[in-house]
């Protein structure tokens, strides 16, 4: 019997368990090389903690898009998503629903919040800008207050403080009853109400000054139809507000890069590019002189 013959009259069981025992003390050599071992993964790719920062409208997710950035830049277990209401109608919503876990917003609506689970953290510094302001086109003959009886004004809302509530009261204490003497156009935002008088829709236009400044500088033509005719006195300046649920590590590392922005060169340019001049710890404290504007407004004003 030849070679080949021997090979395929090996019992097939014989064959088998070499085959076995082969494998077995390969796989056992393998384990004895590397009993330490685990499987390890990279923290670069694990899931961060998603916050949302709530915006009014696309435009101010645009403008402090500079400041989000930053801020994901240099936390570390979190990530910030910007989310924008179509209107200020909208992010209120979504506010009183807690939908957002940060947020930028006007002093009264902050004082509101704080009864739905937010706290104020924060301010805004210089409140000196925050001023609203009435606008009218260059041409227009509206020289005195008396001038704006029986014309349109556009607003961008109801609930806008500066934008729209302060304007109204510097009206009423200058002689226009606000509930008759004028009609007012609601608007979805404070472009919307300022290109209604730069297309001659409206006769004037109210608006938070911050507001004005932004979007002339991205849009100077409008300057050369619409001027600011009249500014308000200054309120406290718009709150940083947080829920109160969130994280404490979390929050003091967010309200740390914030209130530090000053600090440094890079701090400095989102500053320059949000037009903010710093902010500062601020708490419910600060914002209660807002009460006694909330009551000389509606004790004067009923609009429907």
């Amino acid at each position: 019997m030849d070679l080949k013959s021997k090979i395929y009259s090996l019992n097939p069981v014989i064959i088998l368990g070499a085959i076995a025992y082969f494998f077995f003390s390969s796989c056992n050599g393998l384990a004895s090389n590397n009993a330490d071992y685990a499987p390890s993964y990279s923290t670069k790719h694990l899931s961060k903690k998603i916050l949302f920062f709530g915006v009014v409208n696309p435009a101010y997710y645009e403008k402090l898009d500079p400041l989000i950035k930053y801020l994901n830049k240099h936390l570390t277990d979190v990530q910030v998503q910007t989310v924008a209401g179509s209107n200020f109608d909208a992010y209120l919503e979504k506010l009183d629903k807690r939908y957002y876990d940060f947020t930028l917003i006007n002093g009264m609506k902050a004082l509101e919040c704080e009864k739905n689970g937010y706290a104020i953290v924060g301010k805004e510094d210089n409140d000196e800008n925050y001023r609203g302001v009435i606008l009218v086109n260059r041409d227009s003959m509206v020289n005195h207050f008396a001038d704006l009886k029986g014309k349109t004004i556009a607003s961008p809302g109801k609930q806008a403080l500066a934008g729209s509530m302060m304007p109204l009261y510097f009206l009423h204490t200058n002689g226009i009853n606000v509930n008759k003497d004028i009609r007012i156009s609601y608007h979805s935002s404070f472009e919307s109400a300022i290109l209604s008088v730069y297309l001659g829709k409206s006769t004037a236009a109210m608006s938070w000054l911050a507001n004005w400044k932004e979007f002339v500088s991205k849009r100077p033509e409008i300057e050369s139809k619409v001027v600011i005719k009249w500014q308000t006195f200054p309120l406290m300046n718009v709150a940083l507000l947080f829920r109160n649920d969130m994280d404490a590590k979390i929050a003091a590392e967010i309200k740390k890069l914030i209130f530090n922005l000053q600090n440094s060169k890079e701090g400095m340019e989102v500053l320059k590019e949000i037009n903010a001049t710093k902010f500062v710890p601020a708490n419910t404290r600060n914002y209660q002189t807002l009460n006694e504007f909330v009551k000389k407004y509606h004790a004067a004003i009923h609009l429907d």
